[in-house]
């Protein structure tokens, strides 16, 4: 929440940098990528304890489509993985759609708009609700008490993994819990790192590729859980630090895009062309101020 206040405080530099890019896309063969991060996509967007979790389904459509008639490039994991081995040019416009969490509305709103558009997508998954037919824990009473899409509110199901996952999307573990690395000691790390992913592994029958930091921002995770990630046989790792990623990015702590519902289609647009590339500087330094009031 800290750093989307400031992101509202810095809101005529980033109409500046916004100006800037337009400029310097004249000027400038770019070579990033951006990774955009959703989590619920459904209608409890009204309650404000998830409005920095959920996308309404016609602001997603609204995304979704621009992104299909502007001729961005739609990629997943693997595909930036070989263009990284391979030293490869990045494509122009290029993004990878991201979820997290694991809410049942990913495959009921979302994958019905991606495979229209033949999109991409990694899934993250947090392996202890599947199939289970209860609400996530965190989520608020008012949101509970929504009869609105009532079923979208649910953990996915292993049926509705495995069919996102036949039509192509990946799927990336979340850990077993969702607990922050960083509160838990290494021998706990491990458990939530190996049997997640041996948990979707025996689900979808293949191999699963991809991490997703629960939190993962600055002070969530640190080297030796990086280095942890890396040894159980992942081959990247998503965080939530902000910011866009090239060939030379840490490939365990790639960067990503926040996109909430109030960013509409008019902010959305500046973020997939890169003026709020540069507020992970802001979220770094909301992190460090913390740790600072804390002492």
């Amino acid at each position: 929440m800290a750093y989307y206040i400031l992101c509202i405080i810095i809101w005529p530099i980033i109409l500046f940098v916004d100006l800037f890019l337009k400029i310097k896309r004249f000027l400038v063969k770019k070579n990033s990528i951006r990774i955009l991060n959703y989590h619920s996509i459904g209608s409890h967007i009204k309650d404000k304890s998830f409005i920095y979790a959920s996308v309404s389904l016609k602001v997603f459509s609204a995304q979704m489509k621009f992104l299909y008639d502007n001729n961005f490039n739609i990629i997943d994991l693997d595909d930036f993985l070989k263009i990284k081995k391979n030293k490869q040019q990045i494509p122009p416009k290029a993004i990878i759609l991201t979820f997290d969490d694991g809410y049942a509305n990913n495959y009921i709103n979302a994958f019905p708009i991606i495979s229209k558009y033949s999109f991409k997508a990694v899934i993250s998954v947090i392996t202890e609700y599947i199939d289970k037919n209860i609400p996530f824990p965190w989520l608020n009473q008012s949101v509970l008490e929504d009869e609105d899409d009532k079923n979208l509110k649910l953990p996915l199901s292993m049926k509705q993994l495995k069919t996102m996952n036949d039509y192509g999307l990946s799927i990336a573990s979340h850990t077993r819990s969702h607990r922050s690395l960083s509160q838990l000691d290494k021998q706990d790390v491990m458990k939530e790192i190996l049997e997640s992913k041996k948990n979707l592994e025996d689900i979808l029958g293949k191999k699963v590729k991809y991490f997703t930091y629960p939190y993962g921002s600055w002070g969530d995770y640190d080297k030796e859980d990086k280095r942890i990630v890396e040894s159980a046989g992942y081959e990247a790792a998503l965080s939530t630090k902000v910011g866009a990623n090239n060939i030379k990015s840490d490939i365990y702590e790639l960067r990503r895009i926040p996109i909430y519902n109030i960013d509409g289609l008019s902010k959305f647009k500046r973020k997939v062309n890169g003026a709020y590339d540069f507020t992970g500087i802001f979220q770094y330094i909301s992190f460090k101020l913390k740790k600072i009031i804390k002492r």
